[in-house]
């Protein structure tokens, strides 16, 4: 397979030439016209405005509308997501996606009408069409999320005034975030610079550099500090109205209700995660020694601890990457070289782009993933993450757009079990010396799930609760994201935690999904329990999971696990998972000792 040398730019020209052309417009127009005839069907049988029964022979033409209505929103919201994420300074572009915006406020007016309409229907009776017996799960969900919803007028009025209040501040900060500069000096010149393009320094083995890089965006954060604090206040306030009003005794619940799982569930895991929290500082207090830093900070957690430590150009990566994933299975094999083949990735790193990285399903034209290319392992693993994402995309094709709403929780499964197909294949291909600097890199991004999701978790959970009596301040936002990592990392970061973190995170002004970190917790835990079963069956495992990967929007967490034999709220099964990262630990240290020595 032919990869292009130089890193390449996704290609979405083939979904609609530009936001402006003849086939975006006529596609928004589409969409609209579909929307205004779905509200139409909605007010003609009443639907969402009474408790009563209504007609289950309509049924079937209101779940088929509400799909197609609800495959084009993807569709276009998705395409200008990518479109923007990209191309920060295309004011074009972000015109139109206010403009969708407003179109999305009556589809998001519809959905809790939509929820009490499905609460009234039985899949039991026996003039249940086969369509509403497809449907079945969304019909039991929405039996409870009918207990949340409030009277349609003000369910409108809400969604009407999100496009100027939570989903303005979104859209404010994420295009604030995308255009953020600062100056740093290299070769001896002073350079303006995105904070996108210095997070490679933070993997350079010059703790100078990576310092002057921490300070350098530091200082563009705190500068932007008073606009995010805004923005902060603003997405949380709306969010604690809503949900009392909504009748959710917090935002949590909320988001628990939207992941699929109950709070059982979630302090199962969290016990098991913390569990193991002193040994992931172990590890880190082990890093800190090899590299000879007594003051080991939040901005070294990235540094690399050998000069063995490959350079690995993008080609390399993609090539890893494929070599592992595409003997999983003929699907992921499709996928994977899909992906590669016809320019679904956007890898370079420039001005204008978002940092991190992401896989976007646009419906009908594939996957979307973006990555932002460092020279090392890390670009393999978020590559290798991505690409689980796109595979369980692929998995859902099949499905209605209701059947493929999948929960935070569900879809962060994929993609950490494809990102440990290729750690544990380079893991088992590496002499000690190579094994130690993978090992830096998978119990690296282990602390990061759960060191920093913890502290991120508990900085969220706290925000809410001062939120409901003030707004905060920049000052106290800051330190409280302070004492919460500090806390979670306990001493093994003596040299200083990342206390800008609540500005460059996009999770935390998420208005659709509040607490945006323990499902990435989840589905790390819950993949390695699974990966532990496909270690154990092999190739039978993997249609079972293939099918999983379909129905994730089709069952709950705790059912999709039962039928793999997981109890998810028995705190053993998530400490099964947790015992594959102290053996990574104790590895680690191990190997370390040796250089040490």
């Amino acid at each position: 397979m032919a990869i292009e040398t130089a890193l390449p730019r996704w290609d979405l020209t083939n979904i609609f030439p530009s936001p402006e052309s003849e086939q975006y417009l006529s596609a928004l127009a589409s969409y609209r016209s579909r929307l205004d005839h779905l509200t139409a069907m909605f007010d003609e049988f009443g639907i969402g405005l009474s408790d009563g029964p209504h007609p289950q022979t309509d049924a079937d033409a209101i779940i088929n509308a509400s799909n197609g209505v609800g495959f084009l929103a993807d569709v276009l919201d998705n395409y200008l997501y990518c479109w923007t994420s990209t191309d920060s300074n295309d004011t074009a572009a972000a015109s139109a996606y206010g403009e969708l915006e407003m179109v999305h406020a009556g589809l998001r007016a519809l959905h809790p009408r939509l929820t009490t309409w499905l609460s009234t229907l039985s899949v039991d009776e026996t003039n249940a069409s086969p369509l509403l017996k497809d449907h079945a799960y969304n019909v039991k969900r929405a039996k409870v999320g009918a207990q949340h919803v409030m009277r349609a007028e003000l369910e409108e009025l809400a969604a009407s005034l999100q496009v100027t209040g939570g989903a303005a501040w979104v859209r404010f900060r994420d295009e604030s975030d995308a255009g953020l500069e600062t100056t740093v000096v290299e070769d001896d010149k002073e350079k303006t610079v995105s904070l996108t393009e210095l997070e490679s320094w933070f993997s350079s083995s010059d703790r100078d550099r990576r310092q002057a890089a921490a300070v350098a965006q530091d200082s563009a954060r705190e500068k932007a500090a008073p606009e995010f604090a805004s923005a902060l206040n603003a997405i949380k306030g709306e969010a604690l109205t809503l949900s009392k009003r909504r009748n959710w005794e917090s935002p949590l619940d909320w988001s628990l209700y939207i992941s699929a799982i109950d709070r059982d569930v979630l302090s199962a895991m969290f016990a098991a995660a913390e569990s193991v929290h002193g040994e992931l500082q172990d590890y880190l207090k082990a890093k800190a020694g090899i590299l000879g830093i007594d003051d080991f900070a939040y901005f070294d957690l990235s540094a690399p601890i050998s000069d063995r430590a490959p350079v690995m150009t993008w080609p390399e990566c993609a090539d890893l990457t494929e070599r592992v994933l595409s003997p999983f299975s003929p699907r992921m094999q499709r996928v994977v070289q899909t992906a590669l083949d016809e320019r679904w990735v956007d890898v370079e790193p420039r001005e204008g782009k978002v940092g991190g990285g992401y896989c976007a399903a646009i419906p009908g034209n594939g996957s979307r993933i973006l990555i932002n290319f460092v020279p090392a392992f890390p670009t393999v693993q978020v590559l290798a993450h991505e690409l689980g994402h796109a595979f369980h995309n692929d998995c859902l094709n099949s499905r209605t757009d209701l059947q493929r709403s999948t929960p935070m929780t569900l879809a962060e499964t994929a993609s950490m079990f494809a990102q440990r197909l290729v750690e544990d294949a380079v893991l088992a291909e590496s002499d000690d010396a190579d094994k130690l600097v993978a090992l830096d890199q998978i119990v690296g991004e282990a602390c990061g799930l759960l060191l920093d999701l913890h502290a991120r978790f508990n900085f969220e959970l706290e925000f809410f609760e001062r939120r409901k009596g003030k707004t905060l301040s920049v000052a106290e936002i800051t330190a409280l994201m302070e004492e919460k990592q500090r806390i979670a990392f306990g001493s093994s970061l003596p040299g200083g935690v990342h206390q800008w973190q609540w500005v460059q995170k996009p999770h935390y002004y998420d208005v659709d999904f509040h607490f945006y970190n323990y499902p990435y917790q989840f589905g790390f835990l819950f993949a390695l329990g699974l990966l532990k079963v496909y270690r154990t069956e092999g190739e039978s495992f993997v249609e079972r999971y293939e099918t999983l990967l379909s129905r994730t929007g089709m069952a709950s967490a705790a059912d999709l696990a039962a039928d793999f034999g997981i109890d998810i709220r028995d705190e053993a099964f998530w400490q099964g998972s947790v015992e594959v990262i102290r053996e990574d630990v104790r590895q680690f240290i191990a190997l370390a000792d040796q250089v040490n020595q």
